[in-house]
């Protein structure tokens, strides 16, 4: 009898360790390799969507797991230089945060769990750095799918931002009607907002450049709020002409942020509409009844203005330069200041990225070609190997610092399970440029 009570208290304690909450952290042995610089080349199909850190690391992420291999131009996914595990929260956004200067705090990276948690990992060992909660919204879990895409390109409810003043990088992070900002190298608060009223109004947000941007949806007709994200200080409330409290389609009407530098972070555009029921400029000229939504500009005074000749769903701008998709498969650019045509691509291409110097274009063969931003001159050409494909459509993009990692898409359909979702089982393309 005693020994079958010994073995059921075993069994009992032991299933109480398995299901308790943990973390598991496996820390980097090596040291860090010396930055890479990209190269123009395919650098290979990985089964996870990266991001990069400093050159140095690769970061992935999947629903219970966040961990970095090295180097970053591996032609494929390597050993873990470190990992963490938490169970049973799930992640749903991971940020990386480079040093401001060679002698600065160490590189971070900042991840969110569907519990609350906000872990600060140092880049290069893995080491817990700070750590924070946020009480979650009840919606947060991982979304990332096979690639973590979404987790770690569109990070749910974690942005960053930058001080209007001095320049000084914000971390900020939402949580269950309620949003807090901090030092991302410290983890110290700068400041905090809870929203009243009704529970899960403030779902939809983003950043621009120095601002937080919040949607009311429950405000009749809606409202954009918009603050400073260095301060917490209210610029002001906002909807698009024409928005009325008439039937909740109207009233809740249509949002969304465009031209971010990732996910949802320091986006300088975003497109609205005072209905709920848009259509794309593509389905528009189709012929499909519905409204086209305008494109706004956010300035770094959250001064909010119609962006002039925008035309397109995806428009991207650098400085003065937008960039958008024509509807006969090319894409061309315009000076923003001016409306002054700058140039058109020589072939219909997918618009893959900008940034301050070139435009990242996928042509019909699916080769990467890399543009001059002002003059359209074709600068870099990568040859994609056949085995690549060229029939694929590009999901995420990410480019860092000359480094490109596209998600091939089959489908656009985001019912459809993984395996047509998803143009391969290496699905992310990481090219350099």
């Amino acid at each position: 009898m005693l020994t079958v009570l010994a073995i059921l208290l075993a069994v009992t304690f032991t299933g109480y360790r398995t299901l308790r909450p943990a973390e598991n952290l496996s820390r980097a042995t090596t040291p860090l390799p010396s930055p890479a610089e990209a190269e123009a080349l395919p650098y290979g199909e990985l089964g996870s969507a990266p991001i990069i850190v400093e050159g140095r690391l690769r970061v992935f992420a999947e629903q219970r797991k966040v961990w970095a291999e090295t180097p970053v131009t591996a032609t494929r996914q390597v050993t873990p230089h470190w990992s963490f595990r938490r169970w049973p929260a799930e992640a749903v956004g991971v940020i990386g945060v480079e040093r401001p200067f060679l002698w600065g705090g160490p590189a971070l990276v900042i991840t969110k769990w569907s519990d609350g948690a906000v872990v600060a990992l140092e880049a290069a060992t893995g080491t817990v750095n700070w750590q924070t909660h946020v009480e979650p919204d009840p919606e947060e879990i991982y979304r990332g799918r096979r690639t973590g895409g979404q987790t770690v390109y569109a990070p749910e409810g974690m942005f960053t931002a930058v001080s209007a003043t001095d320049g000084a990088l914000v971390l900020l992070v939402a949580g269950r009607d309620q949003l807090h900002a901090y030092d991302p190298r410290t983890g110290a608060e700068r400041w905090a907002q809870v929203f009243s009223g009704t529970s899960g109004c403030h779902r939809v947000d983003w950043t621009g450049e120095t601002t937080y941007v919040v949607k009311d949806s429950c405000a009749v007709p809606a409202n954009l709020e918009v603050f400073d994200a260095a301060t917490g200080i209210f610029l002001r409330r906002w909807r698009p002409a024409g928005a009325s409290a008439g039937p909740d389609r109207e009233a809740n009407w249509y949002v969304q942020p465009v031209s971010c530098r990732l996910g949802r972070s320091r986006c300088q555009l975003f497109r609205a509409a005072a209905t709920a029921d848009v259509v794309s400029p593509v389905e528009s000229a189709r012929g499909e009844v519905g409204i086209v939504a305008q494109t706004y500009s956010l300035s770094v005074t959250g001064a909010i203005e119609l962006e002039q000749g925008a035309t397109a769903d995806l428009t991207l701008i650098s400085g003065d330069v937008r960039v958008e998709p024509m509807l006969n498969g090319y894409v061309w650019a315009h000076s923003r200041s001016s409306g002054a045509f700058l140039w058109i691509s020589t072939r219909p291409a997918l618009l893959l990225a900008v940034d301050g110097s070139s435009v990242y274009l996928a042509d019909d063969d699916r080769d990467i070609a890399v543009v001059d931003l002002h003059s359209g001159r074709v600068k870099i050409m990568i040859d994609a190997p056949e085995r690549y494909g060229d029939n694929w459509l590009a999901g995420f993009v990410y480019n860092h610092n000359g480094f490109l990692a596209i998600e091939r898409l089959a489908s656009t359909k985001e019912s459809d399970d993984d395996t047509h979702y998803y143009y391969a089982s290496s699905t992310v393309l990481l090219v350099g440029a």
